[in-house]
C-alpha cells in the first residue's frame, strides 16, 4: 500500500503559497499605512502589535470563532486575518479551496489596494514634527 501523504501535502503546500504570498502582500500593505500614519517609530510599532495580536485572537486563528460573540464573529469574518487564515487552512488540510475563496482573495485584494494608496498619500521620508 502506497503512502501518497507527502503528495499530498506538497500538493496543498503549492495550492495555498499565493494565498501566502497574498497574505504577506496585503499585511505589508497595511503596515506601511500603520508606519505612515504614526507619529513616532515606537508608536508605529506598538500600533502594529495591537493589530497584529488582536488579529490573532478574533479570526479564528487561536480561538475558535463560534466562542466569540456573535457581534465579533461578524466583524471578524471581513478581517484581513481571517480572510487570509481561511485562505491558507483549506488548501492545507487538503480539502482544496474552500467555496468563499473567491470572496476572501477580493476583500484581501480591497485592503490591499486601499491601504496601498493610504501608504503613498501619507508616507513621508522626513520625521513627523
Amino acid at each position: 500500500m502506497k503512502n501518497h501523504f507527502p503528495s499530498t501535502l506538497l500538493a496543498g503546500l503549492l495550492q495555498a503559497l499565493p494565498m501566502i504570498l497574498a497574505g504577506i502582500v496585503a499585511f505589508t500593505a497595511l503596515g506601511q499605512v500603520i508606519s505612515s500614519l504614526a507619529p513616532k517609530m515606537g508608536m508605529a510599532l506598538a500600533i502594529g502589535q495591537i493589530f497584529y495580536f488582536g488579529q490573532m485572537f478574533v479570526t479564528n486563528l487561536i480561538m475558535p470563532l463560534e466562542a466569540m460573540p456573535e457581534a465579533v464573529r461578524k466583524v471578524a469574518v471581513v478581517l484581513p486575518g481571517y480572510l487570509v487564515g481561511d485562505l491558507v487552512r483549506a488548501p492545507l488540510l487538503g480539502n482544496g479551496w474552500s467555496s468563499a475563496t473567491g470572496w476572501n482573495l477580493l476583500l484581501l485584494l480591497a485592503y490591499t489596494v486601499v491601504a496601498g494608496l493610504v501608504a503613498a498619500r501619507f508616507f513621508r521620508w522626513e520625521p513627523r514634527a
